[in-house]
């Protein structure tokens, strides 16, 4: 159970946390591509639908976690995956839309401390519902 909460906490925290920093040289630090500005992407501010699909998720899971429902763990843990891996296809993308991927080869691109967050979360979600049904029933 604890496992489970602390998935759910994780997720939650992990939506307004820093994902990626990009250091472009010759750009200036504010200017802003599309929905993302090139200093730091988080998903709340520049994710928009994303970063509140991940607040459900982790409000729903810490539900579930507290009404003892693990097995409803697993769609959650894949949605957040889910989620995470498109918002990733989707600065990437949008990268490729301005020409600017082809100029990171020679610049930075820093994986913050949210994406640390993001991965943890639905693998604690994971693992949470598997420890709960893996143990049997006593009746």
């Amino acid at each position: 159970m604890f496992c489970g909460l602390l998935g759910a906490g994780l997720l939650f925290w992990g939506a307004f946390a820093p994902l990626f920093r990009f250091s472009l040289p010759g750009l200036s630090e504010n200017l802003s591509v599309s929905y993302f500005t090139l200093r730091n992407i988080d998903l709340i501010r520049y994710g928009g639908t994303d970063g509140i699909l991940l607040l459900v998720v982790a409000l729903l899971s810490g539900v579930l976690v507290l009404y003892r429902k693990y097995r409803m763990l697993y769609i959650a843990g894949i949605v957040a995956l889910g989620t995470i891996c498109s918002t990733c296809v989707a600065v990437y993308t949008q990268l490729l839309k301005l020409g600017l991927a082809g100029r990171l080869i020679g610049s930075t691109i820093e994986l913050q401390w949210g994406c640390g967050l993001l991965v943890l979360a639905p693998m604690l979600l994971f693992t949470c519902a598997y420890l709960a049904t893996d143990q049997p029933i006593d009746e």
